[in-house]
């Protein structure tokens, strides 16, 4: 038989399960949030890689998500279902660094350190008043 104290415990920890988080927003710091992204690439958390861009790519990949979707006469994808690693995925993070000297306040480069020496660099800008990744150029 169950105890009493037990079966509570059973039923907070389902209820706590299955209660969704919001996804956690870029912070103020660079170097925190090409850590948060890099974990969000690693666990594919689409939704949460999707938030982290900056404007002009959140809209190309919409306008992409759409293309799909008019091709397929159907909603099949969502605009954070197209992120496709290519090897951005840090299993396990050394050091994550900013390269630039900060002097724009509006701009960082980050370096993410995984291990075998494998290194990614990435493109941060201020957007909507937190860090943002910007993923091709100056958004396109």
């Amino acid at each position: 038989m169950i105890r009493p104290t037990l079966c509570g415990l059973l039923v907070v920890f389902t209820l706590a399960a299955g209660c969704e988080r919001p996804a956690p927003e870029a912070t103020e710091d660079p170097e925190a949030a090409a850590r948060l992204f890099a974990t969000a690439a690693y666990v594919g958390a689409g939704s949460t890689l999707f938030k982290m861009l900056e404007p002009a790519d959140q809209a190309t990949m919409k306008t992409r998500a759409a293309a799909i979707n008019e091709a397929a006469g159907a909603d099949v994808v969502e605009p954070a279902d197209l992120f496709v690693s290519q090897g951005f995925a840090p299993r396990h993070i050394k050091t994550v660094k900013r390269m630039d000297d900060g002097s724009n306040p509006d701009e960082a480069h980050v370096s993410i350190e995984g291990h075998f020496d494998k290194s990614w660099t990435l493109h941060l800008v201020r957007a909507e008043g937190t860090w943002r990744v910007r993923l091709h150029g100056a958004g396109g």
